[in-house]
């Protein structure tokens, strides 16, 4: 193993491979580095290093963002959605499966900080670059720094932290490739499985299907006692869930507003609240923009620029094209069209907006391009629009809102009546001229759609269980629904559910003769006192023979079958025989013969490359493990609890 992490760390080149040989020499036992900064806002502490609630916050968030985007893939695929769920998560709660990644992620920057992990800096601007959107590419693969900074700013965060995470990232997966590449095969096993590849094998199936022995156990006669005793033994299955059901009736506040008057005074009121805010054009400036490196010489060198400029200003657009390292400023002669607050950078904003006068210059500052001058092309003054030019819009938005609350109102007062008599429920819908409907009988575990959907969890829900009437808003709209009607869960009894007792008395009996049949026909083929095709003959089996193949061939006969081509090709003599179940049919099968086929090194780089590939990521899994059971960690289950959100 020691042998197999030399190797790979010449061709890395990124950590010291004495010190991993160190760590395999002592059972992979980890040095941590504590580093107790990072303020009191965090939900873990991984042996003494925080995990801050931003970094469980973004796990949380990007686990959450994936589930939203499969849960979009199952609905268009008609695939059940809980699948995709119990593969990513487990049996575990979303917000474990986040806190888990962050202490993963913990571990190994961890690791990748004693070992000393470098990144040659090329890889590292590639695998930066690689990292990002394709939007913030132009046609040449050149990233639009513009673009870049506009982008990281909306994730929240600095450049300089977001590289910094990135190069972290990069780091712990030099770290997890060495791990995973340091996992040794013993040549004998190698060996074999590229043996095993290079062979023919040729196989023979019986298929025992279920539905054969249930034709078979029709056909005999079955007694009243033998149903009604099977039955009894079976009742719960029978039982029949709770139903429920709602009548409910929908009103539409829009039918409502032209009834509503809005004076003048109230227009006016609403119009000087929201002036300043709901009415206001915010101010925008053009400019022209210098940018310089980020380096000491950029800064250097853009001071120098200043000192010139502010001599004489108007050298501005002359010295972008000698200075400036951004291209598409330089193109147009360095103006950046009027904008306004939220379309660029905090700090050229703020560098912008400051200037006053057409023509001022800014002090150097740096930004996320680099260091960076720039001149006031144009200044447009945030302005109010005047109440005539709003007029209409303040009247429709007082209307919805003084119909919502007079139809909320009339809503709350009938259900308040309803208490004594359902009447008042009725005399609102005709009020609305609302139609009553009724949904059809709903189990609780049921599926249903759009407002079926809404209806069926307030039926189920403790408060509409108490038989009270309520109200909730939908797409403007308020839905009235009235007491919930129960059909209480029961069992059947016999003679209502007679045939399906019978159905279910005659397929549990044809799946024990399956299963006799399937152990009877195993024990006389290993045996060898019944070939397959005797058995055929003497049983309700089929016989199927399968021609020479290899193992990674596609089968025509088994492509249907699951996992049987794997299984028949683990077998390695004719005296084995496999057992195997798909939906309802059991197979049996066991080889006819094994032909070596041409020289075996040419499945070598294939066969090891596959082993390799698989057994490296279950050792990285491993390694990982056992980073976790020897760290410290602290988890603050008060602050964890309070992110949770799924």
């Amino acid at each position: 193993m020691e042998s197999s992490f030399r190797r790979v760390l010449k061709k890395s080149k990124p950590i010291l491979w004495l010190v991993i040989a160190s760590m395999v020499g002592s059972s992979l036992s980890v040095f941590f580095t504590k580093n107790t900064n990072g303020g009191s806002s965090y939900v873990a502490k991984v042996n003494g290093n925080i995990i801050s609630a931003r970094e469980y916050q973004r796990s949380l968030a990007g686990i959450q963002a994936y589930i939203a985007s499969m849960q979009q893939y199952a609905a268009s695929s008609n695939i059940p959605f809980e699948f995709f769920l119990k593969m990513l998560l487990g049996g575990s709660d979303l917000s474990s499966v986040a806190l888990e990644n962050c202490i993963k992620s913990e571990l190994m920057s961890d690791l990748s900080n004693n070992l000393n992990v470098q990144l040659d800096e090329k890889d590292l601007q590639d695998g930066l670059v690689k990292g990002l959107p394709g939007f913030l590419l132009d046609e040449k693969g050149a990233v639009n720094m513009q673009a870049y900074a506009d982008y990281v700013q909306r994730l929240g965060i600095t450049v300089a932290d977001y590289e910094a995470e990135k190069t972290l990232e990069m780091k712990r997966a030099v770290v997890e490739q060495v791990i995973a590449a340091a996992d040794y095969t013993p040549v004998y096993e190698t060996a074999d499985a590229e043996k095993q590849a290079a062979m023919k094998k040729s196989f023979e199936l019986l298929s025992f299907d279920l539905q054969d022995f249930i034709k078979k156990e029709s056909a005999n006669k079955i007694s009243a006692a033998e149903l009604e005793s099977f039955y009894d033994k079976n009742k719960n299955d029978y039982r029949e869930p709770e139903l429920r059901r709602m009548q409910y009736f929908v009103v539409s506040t829009k039918n409502n507003e032209q009834s509503v008057v809005v004076d003048d005074a109230s227009i006016q009121a609403y119009y000087d609240k929201n002036k300043s805010s709901q009415f206001r054009v915010a101010p925008k400036v053009s400019v022209r923009r210098m940018v310089f490196s980020g380096d000491l010489n950029g800064r250097k060198k853009a001071e120098d620029v200043y000192g010139m400029l502010k001599d004489d200003s108007s050298q501005f657009a002359a010295l972008v094209k000698q200075h400036s390292l951004d291209a598409a400023s330089v193109k147009n002669g360095s103006l950046v069209p009027l904008f306004s607050r939220g379309s660029h950078d905090v700090e050229f904003e703020n560098a912008s907006f400051r200037l006053q006068k057409q023509g001022d210059i800014s002090p150097v500052f740096k930004s996320a391009l680099g260091y960076e001058i720039v001149q006031l092309v144009e200044r447009v003054n945030a302005v109010e629009k005047s109440l005539n030019d709003v007029r209409e819009q303040i009247i429709k938005t007082l209307k919805t809102r003084k119909a919502a609350v007079a139809v909320k109102n009339d809503i709350e007062f009938a259900i308040r009546m309803a208490k004594e008599n359902d009447q008042s429920l009725l005399d609102l819908s005709v009020k609305y001229k609302a139609s009553i409907v009724d949904t059809p009988w709903m189990i609780k575990d049921g599926e249903y759609k759009d407002l079926d959907a809404q209806l069926k969890d307030k039926a189920f829900s403790r408060a509409v269980a108490t038989k009270k009437a309520g109200f909730f808003s939908t797409n403007n709209d308020y839905v009235v629904y009235f007491p919930v009607q129960v059909k209480e869960s029961k069992i059947p009894s016999f003679s209502a559910v007679k045939n399906n007792v019978e159905r279910d008395y005659v397929q549990v009996k044809a799946q024990d003769a399956q299963r006799d049949a399937v152990k009877a026909a195993k024990v006389l083929a290993l045996r060898n006192e019944k070939t397959f095709k005797e058995l055929a003959a003497s049983t309700d089996a089929r016989h199927i023979d399968i021609a020479p193949s290899f193992g990674d061939s596609k089968i025509d006969k088994l492509k249907d079958l699951g996992q049987l081509q794997a299984k028949l090709f683990m077998l390695s003599a004719d005296n084995q025989v496999v057992e195997y179940a798909h939906k309802d049919t059991l197979y049996l099968g066991k080889i006819v013969s094994i032909e070596p086929a041409g020289d075996a090194s040419q499945n070598k780089g294939l066969v090891s490359g596959a082993k390799k590939s698989k057994q490296g990521v279950l050792t990285a899994q491993a390694f990982i493990a056992s980073l976790r059971r020897n760290a410290t960690i602290d988890i603050k289950k008060e602050a964890l609890n309070a992110y949770k959100r799924f």
